[in-house]
């Protein structure tokens, strides 16, 4: 059941700063070697990963994270894993109190455990999601575990015409709120280069198009709600998440 005084969502938003490219041109990152466990994490299928790890069902491994950090940052950015932190600390009271959105049932952020995958997305919502996986028990249906999907990005051509990463169907038949956190490669198309579905314009009414805008990493906040039959939904106006008092919305 959900709660009828509350609005069913979907809250989209782009991951956070990630850090500077390095005297190569290519991607920093910081090696890791980190364990995640969630409900329904596919752990490696019973086969070796990339790093010739067994990963069990229910958890994921990461051996490398890339928001950006005190040490590793680009110049007047925000630090990306401060806006995790922020989106943790503010994203929850904002959405069932200021907002009156119904919990959030289901995620669905970019996958992170491939060998070239970007952990970017991920490292933006995990904490997010622990928190309210572990606090908001009793706000979802029968104490219910929240599904916590990592696709990837499907393309066609060769990869150059991009495709949704979820049925739009599925996200309608949801009667609470659904939760995406996505790379700007599969949210927006930046020109008239970049072919295919995305997932900011897909979502949204045809009306309220006109609103929408190149999502800031880690601070333009969508929510979209009141879908139509075609499974557009309504765009209200963007919100932003900023670092202030350790993370507010406005």
């Amino acid at each position: 059941m959900s709660d009828s005084t509350k609005t069913p969502a979907i809250i989209v938003i782009r991951h956070g700063e990630d850090m500077p490219d390095d005297a190569n041109g290519h991607a920093e990152n910081t090696p890791c070697d980190n364990t995640y466990s969630f409900p329904g994490f596919p752990g490696s299928g019973g086969k070796p990963d990339f790093k010739n790890n067994v990963v069990p069902a229910g958890q994921i491994r990461l051996y490398r994270l890339s928001l950006s950090n005190a040490e590793k940052h680009k110049p007047n950015k925000p630090y990306g894993e401060a806006q995790a932190a922020a989106l943790a600390k503010a994203m929850p009271d904002w959405l069932l109190n200021t907002m009156n959105i119904a919990p959030i049932t289901h995620m669905i952020v970019k996958r992170p455990y491939g060998q070239s995958d970007t952990t970017n997305p991920f490292q933006t919502s995990w904490q997010f999601a622990d928190w309210i996986q572990k606090n908001q028990k009793d706000l979802r249906p029968n104490g219910a575990d929240i599904t916590f999907d990592l696709p990837t990005q499907p393309t066609e051509d060769g990869g150059k015409v991009k495709r949704l990463p979820f049925n739009v169907a599925d996200l309608m038949k949801n009667p609470n709120s659904t939760f995406i956190c996505w790379d700007r490669q599969g949210l927006w198309a930046k020109s008239s280069e970049d072919k295919g579905d995305f997932i900011l314009k897909s979502l949204c009414r045809e009306e309220d198009h006109g609103k929408l805008i190149s999502p800031v990493k880690g601070q333009t906040i969508y929510v979209f709600t009141n879908p139509n039959s075609d499974g557009k939904y309504a765009l209200d106006k963007l919100h932003n998440l900023s670092l202030d008092n350790g993370g507010s919305i406005s």
